[in-house]
């Protein structure tokens, strides 16, 4: 979600049935109940040959769904931890270009 919560399968079922019935609400699981106090969720996740992560935006694609699955020991494709934080910061990537001589365009970081 925007908010940072990631949903399971059956509140994301939740979550679409309320977009598609016009009833939009939070839906945040209880403490306890979320994927990282799931050890079946666990044990599940360590069966996973590799991930694809098909993530966008914040929560996810700056590095943390990558920092997590490292963590459960999870094979995946793609930019690892730091360069995909690294590429959510746009002045520090556009800073990191140019000390390594790439051609970047003049920006102002407001």
């Amino acid at each position: 979600t925007k908010q940072g919560t990631w949903l399971t399968p059956v509140a994301s079922e939740r979550a679409l049935a309320g977009i598609r019935s016009e009833r939009l609400r939070a839906l945040e699981e209880p403490l306890g109940q979320g994927i990282l106090h799931r050890t079946q969720a666990l044990g599940a996740l360590r069966r996973v040959d590799v991930a694809f992560p098909l993530i966008h935006g914040t929560n996810g694609e700056d590095g943390t769904l990558q920092g997590f699955l490292e963590l459960a020991d999870v094979p995946y494709v793609g930019a690892g931890v730091a360069a995909s934080a690294v590429g959510m910061d746009k002045a520090l990537q556009k800073a990191i270009h140019r000390q390594h001589g790439f051609p970047v365009p003049d920006d102002v970081v407001v």
